[in-house]
């Protein structure tokens, strides 16, 4: 390098650097001060280069080198881009340079130096790195070429998608390379390279496809590698082709499966984890079931032996279950926004993910236990009969072993096959449900956790099974899983209040005879549970709330579950996470209550505002750097939902909590609507539309402000509803309930909403429950502004009758066909080349109101007039014959028509 140091200030920096090593905790504390207050030196950076890639400095050691390279790369991370073009170009070469070095240190700070750089300024600042390491691949010292491919597998990592869509192609040199590497001596090498060509696999990388062939042969070779890193890698890479390129595997499946049953059983759990991961992709592979069907018996033998817990699992859990919680043991709480009560109420993914996370065995880490149980269950689903006549002898046997384990993993294998072969399985059940009822007074907490798991997965079934006109198994159920709540271990309670949840959720109601003693259980245990089971409580306590409705409104809830809520409500900081479960529980109590929510709403309702106020504030100052702390605007989100669920419940006793407080309030929901975080938009939206539908005289002043916000945040746009499109549905559903409550002074409004709306209910882009919420208020802008919505008609009608073509009878549904109907009559010409549609609509209808049932009838047969001798072919341009038939049936039916 050209560049060369003052001997006076390199000895002073080494110097320093030495000193670092003291375990004086204040000479620390000065080094750091003195190197931060070097950073205003040009060349500072340029010292610690040279320090760093040259060993040869008599006054260094390994320690003050590898000092310099890691106080190099923060530098480079905390720069904001702000360091010289020319000492970043030393940073490389010296990068490189070092990853010849003997000692292991300084090669792993080399990989991570030229991993940060990349990151920084990326692959296209540096595009020469590739070849570097590529000529250091070659290198006659293991140790290089360890150290090379290892910072190679950083860049793939980091960089997948760049070095496919580079013009210069690099992959196509590099991976065939790279491949060659799997022969290497050195197991790192063959781990690393390996690594390296599985970031590829998903990306239908050109490269790859065109060394397909030589890859997955390469691969084959590497079946009898004795390095667990390597076999992990392996399997994992396999698991990754059967997902993208299956074909390429299907000549040599035998071989295959074996190789993948080996390493299902191997010690090495990390190992097996990534084998196991083999089945469930597999499982997912409907195409490829002939292929898998023949190995089931084997597969089904190493599942269930994956699915028995080891004694190091036991130590673990009998260890967590004996220790008080503590901040790592609780499951960080995401709380989710609020969705609107209209038509868009189906869960997202997400909502679906966390609950099965919620309820099921395979809850917490993944590991291979979990994923065998899990596969299990897959299979249960795609190979119901062969399964059962493959598996009933072997949990036999588990079920008469000695081994409470085995009793266990037979328990967990119940459960895991209860959805997919629940039919099949019919016959066994009764003696089944004995013997798991038994089982809830196992001496052994992991037995009883497990049966509280599975008799939930079979509750169903369980509570409805009757013998001589008696639900035989309902009482002992629901008396055993109340007798599981307060059980000493951890693990049992949660289990037991989950299955509790269950039975709430399925039971249609009939669990209400026992709400007593469920509330006089679930109020024992704020005395039992520690911080981690009061979360799956709150959730219980909601789940008891939303099914029974204003049944909870009784004193006993009041004495066993308010006051302990309250308590705890006022123990907790603002600043505390653990509000988020209680709030959100609360909110289903309000709702439950009622009325009976009252005499709590007052101060509850005074601390949310205090929470969004305060949060407010924060979010303002650090937007404004004013504080540089993350602020979590969940805090904001769950008070608005609760503020909510108050509303929903005291109807329009609701102003006695609003009135005190009414300024405050309002001009936190008119803030809301516009706050930069969907989720905070998505909850405001929702109390919007409970606010109209129970208190609209305090919205009602506002109606300019919210109708300009409500424009704003529904401009049809792909991008924007992708991102935020449960806030699309919570505005698009608070407008129509606004519209109802506003009648004909809407009308101001109308143009600019329709504007939004129509482009939305046609576009292709836009979920079907935003479709749903649209035409629902369509069709109510159309009930209150008809002449204002008839002349746009023909431009909405064909997918607001799509929209709501099978949706659930309820009320909005009905004012939105109310409303319809006023259109066609105001405008018949616009749907006379789609009124079939509206027949096959409004022929969906199974509640249909009295009302609207003779509006229809009119407009039924207003438009057969209109359409004269065209009619029955009118009605025949459905294009399902199916359809058609049942359409003309039910015309004739209910219409006479």
């Amino acid at each position: 390098m050209s560049w060369q140091p003052d001997p006076t200030s390199l000895n002073q920096l080494i110097d320093l650097l030495n000193k670092a090593q003291s375990p004086d905790s204040s000479v620390q504390m000065m080094v750091y001060t003195q190197l931060q207050s070097f950073n205003s030196i040009p060349d500072f950076n340029n010292y610690l280069i040279y320090i760093f890639a040259n060993p040869e400095i008599p006054q260094t050691n390994l320690f003050i080198r590898n000092q310099s390279g890691l106080y190099l790369k923060n530098n480079i991370v905390n720069s904001n881009n702000n360091i010289t073009p020319e000492i970043i170009a030393r940073a490389k070469e010296a990068a490189i340079q070092t990853l010849v070095d003997k000692d292991k240190m300084i090669r792993l700070t080399s990989g991570t130096l030229i991993s940060t750089i990349i990151n920084i300024y990326g692959l296209e600042s540096w595009p020469e790195v590739l070849s570097g390491l590529d000529k250091l691949l070659d290198h006659p010292e293991s140790y290089v070429v360890e150290a090379s491919i290892n910072a190679l597998e950083k860049i793939c990592e980091d960089n997948t998608h760049q070095l496919n869509e580079d013009a210069n192609k690099p992959l196509f040199y590099m991976i065939p390379k790279i491949i060659k590497l799997f022969e290497n001596q050195s197991p790192k090498v063959r781990r690393d390279a390996i690594k390296c060509i599985n970031h590829f696999i998903t990306t239908n990388s050109e490269a790859l496809n065109a060394n397909i062939n030589n890859y997955v042969q390469g691969l084959y070779q590497r079946t009898s590698d004795t390095d667990p890193e390597v076999r992990k890698y392996l399997c994992q890479s396999i698991v990754n082709i059967l997902d993208v390129y299956p074909n390429q595997l299907i000549p040599e499946i035998e071989n295959v499966v074996n190789f993948m049953l080996y390493c299902t059983n191997d010690e090495d759990e990390s190992v097996a984890l990534e084998a196991c991961e083999f089945w469930l992709v597999f499982a997912e592979k409907y195409e490829l079931n002939q292929y898998i069907e023949p190995f089931l018996p084997k597969i089904v033998q190493i599942l269930l032996k994956s699915m028995v817990y080891s004694e190091e699992e036991i130590e673990m859990l009998d260890q967590d279950d004996n220790n008080q919680d503590t901040e790592q043991d609780i499951k960080p709480m995401h709380h989710k926004a609020k969705n609107a009560h209209g038509m868009g109420e189906e869960k997202d993914d997400d909502e679906e993910d966390e609950e099965d996370e919620d309820e099921d065995e395979y809850a917490y880490e993944w590991n291979l236990r979990k994923c065998a149980a899990f596969t299990l269950d897959e299979f249960a689903t795609i190979y119901s009969n062969n399964l059962l006549d493959i598996l009933l002898p072997l949990l036999q046997e588990k079920l008469n072993s000695p081994d409470w384990k085995d009793n266990e993993c037979a328990i967990l294998a119940l459960g895991a096959i209860a959805e997919g072969c629940g039919e099949r399985m019919e016959p066994y059940l009764p003696e089944m449900m004995k013997f798991l009822i038994q089982n809830l007074s196992n001496a052994k907490p992991l037995v009883r956790s497990i049966t509280c798991w599975t008799l939930s997965r079979y509750c169903n079934w369980a509570m409805n099974y009757q013998e001589n006109g008696n639900k035989i198994f309902f009482i002992p159920i629901v008396e055993g899983i109340l007798n599981t709540l307060l059980d000493n271990s951890k693990r049992v309670q949660e289990a037991s209040c989950s299955a509790l949840i269950t039975l709430i959720e399925e039971s249609n109601g009939d669990l209400v005879q026992f709400m007593n003693p469920i509330i006089e259980k679930l109020g024992q245990a704020f005395n039992v549970y520690q911080s981690r089971n009061l979360l799956i409580l709150y959730n219980a306590i909601g789940t008891l709330a939303e099914s029974f409705g204003e049944a909870i409104n009784t004193q006993e809830f009041v004495n066993l579950i308010m006051q302990p809520l309250v308590k705890r409500w006022n123990v907790l900081n603002d600043d505390d996470r653990d509000l988020f479960p209680l709030l959100e529980c609360l909110s289903y109590i309000a709702i439950g209550m009622g009325q009976g929510f009252l005499p709590f709403a007052p101060e509850i309702w005074k601390r949310c505002l205090t929470l969004i106020e305060t949060t407010v504030h924060m979010a303002e100052a650090s937007a404004n750097n004013i504080i540089d702390d993350y602020v979590d605007k969940d805090f904001i989100v769950v008070s608005l939902d609760l503020l909510s669920g108050i509303v929903q419940g005291l109807g329009a006793n609701a102003s006695q909590v609003i009135e005190p407080t009414r300024d405050t309030f309002l001009s936190i929901v008119l803030y809301c609507l516009k706050d930069s975080m969907a989720d905070v938009q998505q909850s405001a939206y929702a109390l919007l539309g409970d606010l109209a539908i129970n208190v609209f005289q305090y919205i009602q002043p506002h109606l300019n402000e919210i109708f300009t916000d409500v424009v704003n945040e529904t401009i049809p746009s792909e991008e924007r509803l992708c991102i935020s499109s449960s806030v699309y549905n919570n505005a698009v559903w608070s407008t129509g309930e606004i519209a109802i409550k506003n009648g004909a002074d809407t009308a101001p409004y109308v143009s600019k909403l329709l504007e939004n709306f129509i482009p939305l209910i046609q576009a292709d882009y836009s979920p079907t429950n935003l479709k749903e919420n649209i035409a629902i208020t369509l069709g109510r802008l159309g009930l209150v502004c008809n002449n204002l919505v008839a002349p746009y008609l023909e431009h909405f009608f064909k997918p607001w009758c799509a929209a709501l073509r099978s949706t659930a009878d309820n009320e909005e549904k009905i004012s939105a066909f109310l409303g319809m109907c006023d259109l066609i009559q105001a405008n018949p010409n616009a749907v006379s080349n789609d009124f079939v549609h509206f027949c096959d609509s409004v022929t969906q209808f199974n509640d249909i109101s009295p009302e609207l049932n003779e509006k229809v009838r009119t407009i039924l047969f207003g438009l057969k007039q209109m359409y004269g001798n065209q009619w029955d072919s009118m009605l025949s341009s459905l294009g399902d014959p199916d359809v058609e038939q049942i359409m003309r049936r039910r015309l004739m039916e209910r219409y006479q028509i």
